[in-house]
């Protein structure tokens, strides 16, 4: 790599704005001719490969001997100081980032006389690097797909990364290629990253950092493991580019930093923004990570499901149409998205062309993750199941509230959020200030729920929720009855 400053009137202190004066650097000697001395790689290596002809070079004709399927050239014209351009075989010889001289959607083998490569041996044995006269092309660049590619069989999951502090300029990349043509193990068609001398975002596997990895088709809770590093404080976005999954198949971002998950859509794009602040957690290099887990078929009859938290609750919502010989539906529930358990058996109440929504009240939720699915039954016995919805409960603020609020069919769900333990007095008063009904409750400490039931039907109006402590502290909450 040649750095050139003109004529040395231009010093490094005068930084990168600095104009260099015009210099002419001229070559000499005799032209290279026939096939060149093999280069040797060490093993589990890079090595730089300079292309000593007189003419472009395609990478593929090269006689290579232990060297992975992809090389690196150094683009000047890439963000500021420039950076690294990795091309693979099983990126289509596709470039991963954009702006600079080569162009994302084109396809790359090409080395131009005088310029450098990095190529990398990723056997535990030595490899070499032969030019061959035959390796020589003309101008023409190659943009036809590479033998061996076949996209329509593939599954890409590509990652990229912006600064958007005062713009939006993509400043590294990775993907990860699935297929039964490749292996889980590195070998030699993943690729390892060179680093950048600022970001750098690359996958991390078996203590490697790799910019393309390929890989066996997904299986459930699949995990791509993220390294980040020389992040600056300033404001970043991810962006998740999908191609050809099933829509059986989600993708969840985790955030350790922010301690939260994104949907991820897989088949599209999907953008998450984050910063870079004082705090030293906010760029660690295994801040990021996503995981993939394979949700059963969605039958037709389910049009709906949710679940939202309500205060320390969790309210789970489906609705079904054409609801055709079925006796129940059971909730099931996941703290991790593999297994589940029942937590409610609800029975069918539709006909066979009524539409009827569900609900279901989960009073105890994990902190973390809460993955939920319905499953329904046909008089037969055989079931089918929803998709997999998902809730993550961050630290509960400390407090007594009301779900729901208005409420209806005379329930008033009373939620205690990290109250303390002991004995509450609670009494609804109405407009006039007549008691319509007094409980006590015990708390047993931490979060708890109780439901309230009057004898008889409230009429609609505001009404009161008086609730005294053991501590004789009085506070109330107004309730709306509809």
């Amino acid at each position: 790599m040649l750095f050139s400053r003109g004529n040395r009137s231009v010093l490094p202190s005068m930084g990168t704005g600095a104009t260099p004066t015009t210099v002419l650097v001229r070559t000499k000697g005799s032209l290279f001719q026939g096939d060149l001395p093999a280069v040797a790689v060490a093993a589990g290596k890079f090595a730089p490969i300079g292309n000593n002809y007189a003419a472009a070079i395609d990478f593929s004709l090269l006689t290579k001997l232990n060297i992975a399927e992809s090389f690196d050239v150094w683009d000047p014209k890439l963000n500021t100081l420039g950076g690294w351009v990795k091309f693979a075989f099983v990126n289509g010889w596709k470039p991963l980032i954009s702006g600079g001289t080569y162009d994302v959607n084109t396809a790359n083998q090409r080395i131009e006389s005088g310029q450098a490569f990095m190529v990398y041996n990723a056997t535990a044995s030595s490899g070499s690097v032969t030019l061959v006269e035959s390796s020589k092309i003309t101008q023409s660049r190659l943009v036809s797909r590479p033998a061996g590619i076949t996209g329509a069989t593939r599954q890409i999951f590509k990652s990229n990364l912006y600064n958007i502090s005062g713009g939006n300029n993509m400043i590294d990349a990775n993907v990860v290629v699935f297929s039964d043509d490749y292996s889980n193990e590195i070998d030699g068609k993943d690729a390892q990253k060179m680093a950048n001398f600022t970001e750098n975002f690359g996958i991390q596997k078996d203590n490697q950092t790799l910019v393309v990895e390929a890989r066996q088709p997904f299986v459930d809770t699949d995990t791509i493991f993220f390294n980040i590093n020389r992040f600056k404080r300033l404001s970043y976005r991810l962006e998740f580019v999908s191609e050809n999954f099933n829509n059986n198949l989600f993708g969840y971002l985790e955030d350790k930093f922010l301690d939260n998950v994104t949907l991820i859509q897989m088949n599209g794009t999907t953008t998450v923004d984050f910063s870079v602040t004082t705090n030293p957690a906010s760029a660690a290099a295994d801040r990021f990570h996503v995981v993939f887990i394979k949700a059963l078929p969605l039958p037709v009859k389910f049009t709906s499901i949710s679940a939202t938290q309500q205060s320390a609750a969790i309210a789970v919502k489906w609705t079904v149409e054409n609801e055709i010989n079925i006796s129940k539906y059971e909730v099931e529930k996941s703290t991790n998205g593999v297994n589940f358990v029942r937590v409610n058996t609800t029975i069918a109440t539709g006909t066979n062309n009524s539409s009827n929504t569900y609900n279901f009240l989960d009073i105890n939720p994990v902190q973390g993750k809460n993955f939920y699915r319905i499953r329904s039954y046909n008089q037969s016995g055989s079931f089918d199941y929803s998709k997999v919805v998902l809730v993550k409960l961050g630290k509960t603020a400390t407090g007594i509230s009301v779900y729901p609020n208005p409420v209806k069919d005379n329930q008033i769900g009373v939620s205690f959020n990290n109250m303390e333990k002991g004995v509450y007095q609670l009494r609804l008063i109405n407009s006039l200030g007549q008691t319509m009904l007094a409980r006590q409750f015990t708390n047993t400490g931490g979060n708890s729920m109780v439901t309230l039931a009057t004898e008889s039907n409230l009429t609609a109006g505001i009404y009161q929720l008086e609730i005294i402590t053991k501590d004789n502290h009085h506070s109330t909450i107004k309730v709306i009855v509809q």
